[in-house]
């Protein structure tokens, strides 16, 4: 019994190990860029045991985004509901679709940074794989948004609203991803915490959200929160 408990969590730990090389790689080389022989290499594992746990290269890609993205979006899905029944207006819904990621990529460590920086290759990424993970994993949460902009947003049609999504989520992960950059453009500066990132994202996506509201639908204002 105790060899076998031994044995049980020594698979665990190589398969960590492979993820956490994996995760690394997509993130900072993309999925093209990334090869099982190098994750193998880097894991100090055999190229064999690879295959053995996840079967394709495909499929390691999809398991890193899952360690993630299923505990981020139950939390989202559970706002939403109660954004819901509370009939709540459109500021806190738009919250609701920036602060989890920030929250989640300065708040979790090494690990939860690579995922927002895979996060947003796989958001703009053009590859079959990417696009296939976007649509299972994402879509249906995208969905739930923009029903929620059309309660609050009732004067616009949904593909106005669902440019007001992509635009609002292709926001918040490139803030994510930006920050290097942000170093190297006003350098010397203080950084700002992630919390004055997060309210920077966040009155950006809502003026923005608010400006797109008015034009198209022709109305003066979008009532405020």
């Amino acid at each position: 019994m105790a060899k076998a408990k031994t044995r049980a969590q020594a698979r665990l730990r190589s398969r960590n190990k492979i993820l956490n090389v994996a995760e690394k790689n997509f993130a900072t080389l993309s999925y093209s860029g990334t090869s099982l022989r190098d994750i193998a290499t880097e894991a100090n594992v055999p190229l064999a045991l690879i295959y053995y746990y996840f079967e394709s290269k495909a499929r390691l890609y999809e398991e890193v985004l899952e360690r993630h993205v299923g505990k981020l979006n139950a939390s989202r899905i559970e706002e939403l509901d109660r954004l819901r029944v509370t009939n709540a207006p459109l500021d806190p819904v738009l919250r609701d679709l920036v602060t989890p990621l920030i929250d989640y990529a300065f708040r979790g460590g090494a690990t939860t940074r690579r995922f927002t920086m895979l996060l947003a290759r796989i958001f703009f990424g053009s590859d079959k794989e990417s696009v296939e993970l976007v649509k299972r994993h994402f879509d249906p949460l995208a969905t739930r948004f923009i029903d929620e902009f059309t309660r609050v947003l009732p004067n616009l049609d949904r593909r106005t609203l669902a440019w007001l999504y992509t635009f609002s989520i292709g926001a918040a992960i490139g803030s994510l991803a930006s920050e290097d950059r942000v170093e190297r453009l006003a350098p010397g500066e203080e950084r700002l915490t992630a919390e004055e990132i997060e309210q920077l994202a966040v009155t950006f996506v809502v003026g923005g959200a608010k400006a797109v509201a008015r034009a198209c639908s022709r109305q003066p204002e979008v009532a405020e929160s």
